[in-house]
């Protein structure tokens, strides 16, 4: 958890240049932790990029920022934000958690952190 802290901070010291105004829109959020089993995590990788996730996350009209980072070979996170907790829930029971969890052979089961947005900003 300290390293995905550390990779969130990093993204908005590298926008930190750009004017920013405060978001006040977005108050709820989620943390999932991705992990393929054991050494499958390009196998893993391979399979979620088949998805085409863009796509399915840009048809969640509630979906309003959603980021896919690699910790390290076997472990991914999801950061993504929402206006409100019915859109996270939607979110929650969408086709790439579903997806994920009909393979038991590549992934371990999620875990789903519900966070609330206490300060973002977006560039001007």
């Amino acid at each position: 958890m300290r390293k995905l802290i550390i990779a969130i901070a990093s993204l908005f010291i590298a926008t930190s240049s750009i004017a920013a105004k405060a978001n006040k829109e977005l108050k709820k959020a989620l943390i999932v932790t991705v992990k393929a089993q054991p050494g499958k995590g390009d196998e893993a990788l391979k399979y979620l990029a088949g998805l085409d996730p863009l796509k399915i996350v840009e048809k969640e009209k509630a979906t309003r920022t959603w980021y896919f980072v690699r910790l390290d070979k076997d472990t991914f996170y999801v950061f993504d934000t929402f206006k409100t907790d019915e859109d996270r829930t939607k979110h929650i029971e969408g086709e790439i958690p579903k997806a994920v969890a009909a393979k038991p052979d590549l992934f371990l089961p999620l875990e789903v952190k519900k966070v609330d947005v206490i300060l973002s900003a977006v560039p001007k």
